[in-house]
């Protein structure tokens, strides 16, 4: 089981397994930009590794409790040694089917892979690759403050089935890279072209346009994606649990992603007299499943 925990401007990232054996071993790893930070592993004697409801009810609930621990501020990421320069993670969301002689709206999201926080002022260029390799300039344009663009594209009239949008996102050295396939004019390749695996690992990004603050409304873009692929993950199960503690996860939505891979939650949040809560945003495709934990900001009394 694998989760992203955001905490402060640091994004940490929660995995926990069965190792397997006798006795049951439940290990949990808490990684910070690559680094183990912090390391649970707990033998159960008195589990039967045959017991696989209880096994996987033990892995969900240490998984879960390192997850509160990083909320809670148990488990603390590390201070960056020196100013780091940070990956950025670009998520496109075509508007519509992108096809040659039309224009496309597309909707571009530009993220820091490992703290979430908006890529503001970032330069964006899109280019048309035609069958035989060659690129053309279609689109330039910049971010928000929000690390949004809604760009324009106009596609060219072309012949030609191996046909694709090409874009990047970023400053210098720091880039991020996304395609989108291109669809012909005529509608034979829509039937034979290749959908990509049936079930693949799911790329999951959350916009959370602002804080998630405890008794207001939190409005909540999420974007799946193939990890391979880069193709909207069309129908996926979403579902948004609120929890205090750890056995104490509640279900406040639930919903699917559209035809362009995009599922939009208005959630109420409850007001608490805690200290500390937060979300979980799961996204479910097949036997792929991706998380990410969002923490709710609890204001002062």
């Amino acid at each position: 089981m694998n989760t992203d925990v955001r905490q402060g401007a640091s994004a940490l990232h929660v995995q926990t397994e069965d190792l397997g054996g006798e006795p049951v071993r439940i290990k949990t790893l808490v990684y910070q930009a690559g680094r183990i930070l912090k390391c649970i592993d707990k033998s159960h004697p008195d589990l039967s590794p045959g017991n696989s409801g209880e096994v996987r009810a033990r892995l969900l609930r240490q998984h879960r409790a390192a997850i509160q621990a990083i909320i809670r501020g148990r488990i603390e990421a590390e201070p960056a040694s020196a100013p780091a320069v940070e990956q950025p993670a670009l998520v496109v969301s075509p508007l519509e089917m992108p096809r040659v002689g039309r224009p496309v709206s597309l909707l571009i999201l530009l993220r820091g892979a490992r703290s979430f926080q908006p890529l503001a002022g970032a330069e964006i260029r899109v280019r048309f690759r035609n069958e035989v390799g060659e690129e053309t300039d279609l689109y330039t344009g910049r971010t928000d403050a929000k690390g949004f663009h809604l760009a324009e594209v106009p596609i060219p009239e072309t012949t030609g089935t191996e046909l694709s949008l090409h874009l990047t996102a970023g400053a210098g050295d720091v880039i991020a890279r996304a395609a989108i396939p291109v669809a012909p004019s005529h509608e034979a390749w829509l039937e034979h072209a290749d959908p990509g695996p049936a079930t693949e690992p799911i790329d999951l990004m959350i916009s959370d346009v602002e804080p998630v603050l405890a008794g207001q409304t939190a409005n909540l873009m999420i974007l799946a994606r193939g990890a391979h692929t880069c193709r909207p993950i069309v129908g996926a199960e979403i579902r948004i649990l609120y929890s205090e503690e750890v056995e104490d996860y509640q279900l406040i939505h639930q919903g699917n992603t559209d035809d362009r891979g995009i599922g939009l939650a208005a959630l109420a949040v409850p007001l608490t007299g805690v200290e500390r809560a937060m979300l979980t945003i799961e996204v479910r495709s097949g036997s792929a499943t991706a998380e990410v934990v969002l923490p709710v900001i609890i204001p002062s009394r």
